[in-house]
């Protein structure tokens, strides 16, 4: 989506602002190719939000600690965030320590709407789990316009989260980037070395009830960063 995005925002002479998520525990593949992708488009980037504060997530692994912190204060990290990441948490008015991933970039799109209209673009597809496709789907939702279904209105008022790749499918995607030739994220060739599956290729927080099946990838993948991840 980024590549849509960006592609067209040199088109059109645009600025656009990027959210990424950092979670600490996370493949050095994946950093690396958001460095890659900011630099490649760092002509129409206005600001990357590189956030890297504390975040509450679920942890599927133990019911002893139902829930897994990120860049948890006090604690040995999994690793460093990169210098030009947002660590300091006065920079957003609205982030409170340990808040939820979820409350986090609910509470970001009004913030960044800055009380106007805003468009905040969400690269999730209908067919990869049936809450997504609510998500989408969903009639309680308000829409931008009746026309457009695959928009849905943000928490506040002013933004609106877009969703244009709603009805893309796995096979579309990497049709898209056999025919570009653009930069995807190396970590699903190492996936499918490994005999992962396409559908359960995802890249997300480690610890979910879904990413949990995938963590044996950190063994074999990274087994100098694996002894952190365990001890998380």
């Amino acid at each position: 989506m980024l590549h849509l995005t960006a592609q067209a925002a040199r088109l059109q002479g645009k600025k656009i602002c990027v959210l990424f998520i950092d979670w600490e525990a996370q493949f050095s593949c994946t950093i690396a190719h958001c460095e890659k992708l900011r630099a490649l488009y760092a002509d129409v980037i206005e600001t990357f939000y590189w956030v890297a504060l504390p975040l509450t997530t679920q942890n599927a692994l133990t019911q002893y600690k139902p829930q897994w912190q990120c860049w948890e204060p006090g604690t040995e990290w999994v690793r460093q965030p990169p210098p030009w990441a947002i660590t300091h948490p006065g920079y957003f008015s609205f982030y409170q320590p340990g808040m939820s991933f979820e409350a986090f970039v609910s509470h970001f799109a009004e913030w960044f709407s800055q009380r106007r209209p805003a468009a905040v673009l969400v690269g999730i597809r209908a067919d990869e789990s049936l809450n997504r496709f609510m998500t989408i789907s969903s009639q309680r939702k308000q829409r931008f316009a009746d026309d457009k279904p695959w928009t849905t209105s943000a928490p506040g008022g002013h933004a609106w989260y877009i969703y244009p790749l709603y009805d893309w499918k796995t096979a579309d995607i990497w049709t898209w980037f056999a025919k570009s030739g653009e930069p995807y994220n190396p970590l699903y060739d190492l996936m499918y070395q490994a005999g992962v599956p396409l559908r359960y290729m995802r890249i997300c927080e480690p610890f979910g009830p879904e990413q949990r099946q995938g963590l044996w990838l950190y063994h074999v993948l990274e087994p100098e960063r694996w002894p952190r991840c365990a001890s998380e």
